[in-house]
């Protein structure tokens, strides 16, 4: 756009360019006819693009609402036949846009916060959302006073009737905003609400007060990946001069789940201005009260009667577990086949709560009704939009109640699931708000059964199985028919390479509640202990409790492939693809492409895999991409590449569950197949002694890596225990790694032994 000044209009007098942004340039004019001076936005040609121009004047409608003294008012909307121009108030002072200048003190941050928290109060109240809240978009007028800028990326909760949403104006899950300020659910594309701005707040507060960013990172991607799963140091551990109750309201802000944070935003500006208040006369209070956090009679000592810990062995309550998610933890995929647990998915609508001030049973029906609603939405796997059903039931239970423990536990497990399901996204930041929301209900109720469950089965994806387990058993002690529970067990047994104790858990769960979450469950644990029969007649029950399930498709499929009976999978997976594509069904196509030795082919459904959803915080995909490269002509840099970012997410999933042997000997053969034998012998040898406990497509990992890595003799020694205890001899004999092994002496016994088998 030129910086020349543009033509005067109407009554308005340009003067001169104030600056430049993505959408436009504003200039500072005068309105001759009411004699005042103003600011003009510009809008950058949107070239015959109709939603651009709708979402500029959404904006400008949207802004005009709002009066409040801390938001910039908005007079006028100027459509023209090449641009549209928005008329403002005119503010000039400092943008709050270099934290850690030192110019602003204590009293002068906490005034700030307040005001800005007002004016996003007054906003909300209205239904509008900033979503761009940040030090750029704040000016610092002489007198004290702030005015928050830019509602341009603003949106209203719910359309005026007649209008077009801003929902429907944007690309379904377009990322708007700025990085380093974003909530994690907006850095998600997720919809997002009031509690969002409160998350930017909280970034303005702490980079107001400690001088630094508590997320940037060393690009956008590193700083997405911060907010998703970074703690920031607590500002008075920083620099103690800050009161401690705004160092803790600054965290509180900047909690991963949304219904962490403080209610309102009203609420925090009551709390800030408490805070100032309390400084001046140097008291502070000594137990936080602003909901849905607030202390409760069930999180802290009881007057009288027995204690918890009498009747429990109730864990104490710590920190959070930080970090990204072992996500392969809990046995959710199959390097082979790609074989993926079910995920629990279902496309019911969340009904509405309804209540009477004359029928005191009637809210707590309610209740109960809506918290099944969400639980039987959690556990099926039928369509993706279930998980996004279960959290809105339960996010609408804590809307009514904040401090209701059920709708805190069925929200966290519905996180927990989102985290480790590749088809609703699955994200690492979904564990961080598991585990959450999780411990809250434990602290609201210690003694609700599934609250223990949510937290355990957060708390074992976050690499703490000792934890998990105690959380477990507490609900066992609860009530011992939660089957829930059992499942949780079944998984941590499974993570540990106990395979006898996770099949019968597997079972208890299926027995106390026949679903095909359970079913799929077991039948992937006999699938990985070569009980392929068993396995299929599982895979087949989870198909008959629900026809539909693109899980029990896909896994019979596998199953079907593993015993060499590629007509049955084919059709298998072609049912699959009609009721849905999915990152572990590609995965699956792409691993009978490579059986066969078709690896372009192979390659290129990996590649529509890793496009999926969620898929690339999978190591799976990487891998057997990895290893598809590896195989072709030309594409052995393509290959480590891959290799590369499969080592990256191994690490971290070995790190939070360094007693996983399935993830281990995944991690030991991306090493040998990407050239660091060296670590990968050492690891061979460290892993050795326990090797031999674990599932039967484990050892087979071993053995390749014992071949890749010279080991000739561990690689048959390994081979021989797990063809002895069910692995099928197709599958050593379709593996490309293995073919020089044939022609070794101890191959032949092998195949005398096992051949007719």
């Amino acid at each position: 756009m030129s910086a020349e000044l543009p033509r005067n209009f109407r009554s308005y007098r340009f003067e001169r360019v104030l600056g430049r942004g993505g959408m436009g340039v504003v200039y500072a004019a005068t309105d001759q006819n009411l004699r005042r001076r103003v600011a003009i936005k510009r809008v950058l040609s949107d070239n015959g693009d109709p939603v651009r121009r709708e979402r500029l004047r959404r904006e400008a409608r949207t802004a005009a609402q709002l009066t409040h003294p801390a938001i910039v008012q908005i007079y006028d909307l100027v459509e023209g036949d090449e641009h549209d121009w928005i008329v403002m108030e005119l503010v000039e002072g400092t943008l709050l846009h270099q934290p850690g200048s030192g110019s602003l003190g204590v009293e002068q941050v906490l005034s700030i916060g307040r005001q800005v928290a007002e004016g996003l109060a007054a906003a909300h109240a209205l239904g509008i959302v900033h979503r761009d809240l940040k030090a750029e978009n704040v000016v610092l007028l002489p007198d004290g006073r702030i005015k928050i800028l830019d509602f341009g990326l603003a949106k209203k909760l719910a359309a005026d009737e007649g209008e077009t949403s801003l929902e429907e104006l944007s690309r379904p899950g377009q990322v708007l905003g700025t990085g380093r300020a974003m909530s994690p659910e907006q850095a998600r594309g997720l919809r997002v609400g009031p509690r969002s701005d409160l998350f930017s707040l909280g970034v303005l507060l702490y980079e107001l007060s400690t001088g630094v960013s508590p997320f940037r990172g060393l690009n956008l991607f590193d700083t997405l990946t911060r907010i998703a799963t970074h703690h920031p140091t607590p500002v008075a551990e920083l620099d103690p001069a800050w009161p401690l109750p705004f160092s803790d309201l600054v965290t509180r802000l900047l909690e991963k789940a949304p219904e962490q944070r403080p209610a309102s935003a009203r609420q925090v500006a009551t709390r800030l201005s408490r805070i100032t208040d309390q400084r001046r006369v140097g008291s502070f209070d000594s137990v936080e009260t602003l909901d849905p956090i607030a202390e409760t009679p069930t999180s802290g000592p009881a007057a009288a009667g027995p204690s918890a810990s009498s009747m429990l062995t109730l864990p104490r309550l710590g920190s959070r577990t930080g970090g990204l998610a072992a996500l392969a933890a809990a046995g959710a995929l199959i390097v082979i086949l790609g074989i993926v647990l079910p995920r629990t998915e279902t496309p019911r609508a969340p009904p509405q709560a309804a209540s009477t001030e004359t029928d005191e049973a009637r809210p707590l029906e309610d209740s109960l009704r809506l918290y099944e609603e969400g639980m039987r939405a959690v556990r099926r796997n039928d369509r993706p939009e279930s998980l996004e059903q279960a959290v809105e039931i339960f996010q609408g239970m804590l809307e009514a109640d904040a401090t209701s423990a059920p709708g805190h536990a069925g929200l966290a497990r519905a996180y927990w699931e989102k985290a480790r399901n590749v088809a609703a996204g699955g994200d690492p930041v979904f564990l961080e708000q598991a585990l959450s929301v999780a411990q809250r209900a434990t602290e609201l109720n210690p003694y609700l059964a599934d609250a223990r469950v949510s937290y355990g089965l957060a708390r074992l994806h976050s690499g703490d199985p000792a934890g998990a387990r105690q959380e477990l058993e507490n609900a066992l002690e609860l009530e011992p028919g939660n089957a829930d529970a059992h499942f949780g067990l079944a998984k941590l047994a499974e993570s540990a390479g106990d395979l006898e104790a996770s099949e019968s858990s597997y079972r208890r769960a299926f027995e106390l509640l026949p679903t095909p979450l359970y079913a799929n469950a077991l039948g992937a644990q006999l699938y990985r202990a070569g009980r392929y029969e068993e396995a299929e007649e599982w895979f087949s029950t989870s198909l008959e409790l629900s026809p539909q399930n693109l899980y029990a498709l896909r896994n019979l499929g596998g199953l079907h492939h593993a015993q060499g009976r590629s007509d049955e999978a084919a059709r298998r997976f072609q049912q699959a693809l009609v009721v849905r594509p999915d990152a572990s069904l590609y995965s699956n196509l792409g691993t009978v492409f490579f059986g066969r030795g078709l690896y372009p082919l192979a390659a290129g459904a990996f590649e529509d895999a890793l496009a999926m959803p969620g898929a690339t915080n999978r190591s799976i995909y990487w891998s057997n991409l990895a290893d598809a490269y590896r195989l072709i002509p030309g594409q052995q840099t393509d290959a480590q590449r891959a290799y590369r970012q499969a080592l990256r997410i191994l690490d971290q999933e070995l790190a939070a569950a360094p007693g996983d042997l399935r993830v281990a000997s995944r991690r030991v053969l991306v090493m040998a197949r990407s050239g660091h034998a060296e670590e990968a012998r050492a690891e061979l040898v460290r892993r050795s002694p326990e090797a031999s406990s674990t599932d039967l497509y484990s050892r087979l990992r071993f053995a390749i890596a014992h071949e890749l890595c010279g080991n000739r003799q561990q690689a048959l020694d390994t081979l021989t225990t797990a063809l002895r205890d069910g692995l099928p001899l197709s599958e050593v004999r379709r593996e490309p790694d293995l073919q020089a092994l044939h022609a070794d002496p101890g191959f032949h016994e092998l195949l005398l032994t096992f051949d007719e088998r």
